[in-house]
């Protein structure tokens, strides 16, 4: 669903004087949602998107279009000189944080992340673009995810090229994701109701935990064998670090629960005993920070 320019801008988003320069085209509700928590969930989902693999046709098509004629014209080689992108902008405490996960196949660049808040940016030849997500209260008691896109045209080229697209984002992609965006998160729901702990639960701290790498049956009760892992995140230092380290695991398929001790700043993972170590790593460099075997 569409939401008036009005309301997102009525918000006390930091996005609104990073990106006082370029134009507001849409702000959209997305179908996501969860508790005050789950925004880490989210943000990983966006980063995860890719229009290749939508559920529809047409816009898989369309895609596949658009980079072949990218390819051809040269539309998304990087801007001129002189081009600033909007993380030099950031003011030192969003600069020095984690800027977010990187982008499986859209080509965004994470700009920065907050509790609420995650930007991300695109430059080319023909638009600097920039997605922003923000997870806000609905009254209910419950939160949902609001997508805004803003845009800065390069010259002719941008203001065609925008013109040409707007039909088609309008009428079929943005249906389509939203479409997609619903059934992958009810999908991350109904995973984290079944038998075990919710994907993303935290683990109760046992304030004994030792710091070197272990994987200890712990047993499930449905048949699985689950194992605890345990890796340290050195640079780890703040409760938005834990959420975002914690979602970011919590989202890989066969993880039951993980939670990280700030303190100790050792990540303890429960998960199938056949998922990969290796992968548990690269969730949290994925998320912007450095893994450590634990010792």
């Amino acid at each position: 669903m569409r939401v008036p320019r009005s309301v997102h801008e009525s918000r006390p988003w930091r996005i609104h004087d990073l990106a006082h320069d370029f134009r507001l085209e849409d702000v959209w509700a997305l179908p996501t949602p969860g508790g005050r928590d789950d925004f880490p969930r989210l943000v990983q989902a966006v980063a995860s998107f890719d229009p290749a693999r939508s559920s529809s046709p047409a816009v898989r098509a369309l895609f596949a279009l658009r980079w072949k004629l990218g390819e051809l014209l040269g539309w998304d080689e990087p801007p001129g000189d002189g081009a600033s992108m909007l993380r030099d902008r950031l003011p030192p405490d969003l600069a020095a944080a984690p800027p977010g996960p990187a982008f499986d196949a859209a080509p965004f660049t994470p700009v920065y992340l907050t509790g609420d808040e995650f930007a991300a940016e695109l430059a080319n030849r023909t638009v600097h673009g920039v997605v922003h997500v923000g997870w806000v209260p609905d009254g209910a008691g419950t939160y949902r995810g609001e997508m805004a896109v803003y845009v800065k045209r390069n010259g002719l080229v941008g203001a065609a090229y925008m013109a040409g697209i707007t039909p088609f984002r309008h009428l079929i992609v943005y249906p389509s994701a939203m479409r997609d965006i619903e059934r992958a998160w009810a999908d991350g729901v109904a995973r984290g109701s079944a038998t075990g702990p919710r994907r993303g639960t935290r683990l109760a701290s046992d304030g004994g935990a030792t710091a070197r790498p272990r994987a200890s049956d712990l047993g499930n009760g449905d048949g699985r064998r689950t194992v605890t892992t345990e890796l340290r995140v050195p640079d780890a230092s703040c409760a938005h670090c834990k959420s975002t380290i914690e979602a970011a695991v919590s989202a890989l398929d066969g993880v039951d629960a993980a939670e990280l001790d700030l303190d100790t700043k050792l990540l303890r993972v429960v998960h199938s005993d056949d998922v990969d170590r290796d992968a548990l790593g690269a969730a949290v460099a994925g998320a912007g920070y450095s893994p450590e075997p634990a010792t």
